[in-house]
């Protein structure tokens, strides 16, 4: 007999499941595992890691398609840390202090 924590707990991962198709849709990526295994926090996706809060923000706030795309190169190129929701209001390593 399943309990209702454990109910809770597949839908919680029904529901990250689903997220991350609708992402790789929205992208036109592939997702190929989860990282450690761990199959509601980070993925590896077509060459890229992205956390499950940022596959969530990216689709829940509409964001242009390969936006996330762009945030990924850009903070591996300026050796910054930007968080996503930040770049996508506009924080760029130059607003920064130092």
């Amino acid at each position: 007999m399943r309990t209702k924590k454990q109910d809770e707990v597949s839908l919680f991962e029904y529901a990250t499941k689903d997220l991350l198709k609708a992402f790789c849709k929205k992208q036109d990526l592939i997702p190929d595992y989860s990282v450690g295994g761990d199959r509601i926090d980070m993925f590896y996706i077509s060459d890229f890691f992205f956390s499950i809060s940022d596959i969530y923000f990216d689709l829940k706030s509409n964001q242009p398609v390969r936006k996330i795309v762009e945030w990924y190169y850009y903070i591996s190129e300026h050796d910054v840390n930007i968080n996503y929701y930040s770049y996508c209001m506009g924080l760029r390593k130059e607003q920064l202090k130092k």
